[in-house]
């Protein structure tokens, strides 16, 4: 039973180590990112993560974002607008 699940698998084919290294350096560098995305997050204003997060991450419409939140479309473009700028500039830092 194991042998026939084992036969199933596709395997993948060794390739030379230059392609795994560049691997696990994107991998690293993807890590390290999304450390720093979710810490700059945390910096932002609970009602600007808030929005960030509905709208962005969740794909919420902003006429749903602002019912959660109790604001208008308005008010959630300029919270997003804010945010985002925020977060790129955060980002962009070394």
């Amino acid at each position: 039973c194991v042998d026939r699940a084992r036969a199933a698998r596709p395997v993948a084919p060794l390739s030379d180590h230059s392609d795994g290294a560049v691997s696990a350096e994107t991998s690293v560098l993807r890590e390290e990112q999304k450390r720093r995305l979710m810490y700059a997050l945390a910096r932002l204003p609970a009602k600007e993560r808030a929005a960030v997060v509905l709208r962005e991450i969740e794909g919420l419409d902003t006429a749903e974002v602002a019912s959660i939140l109790g604001s208008s479309e308005a008010t959630v473009r300029s919270q997003i607008s804010r945010a985002l700028d925020r977060l790129r500039y955060w980002m962009e830092e070394r």
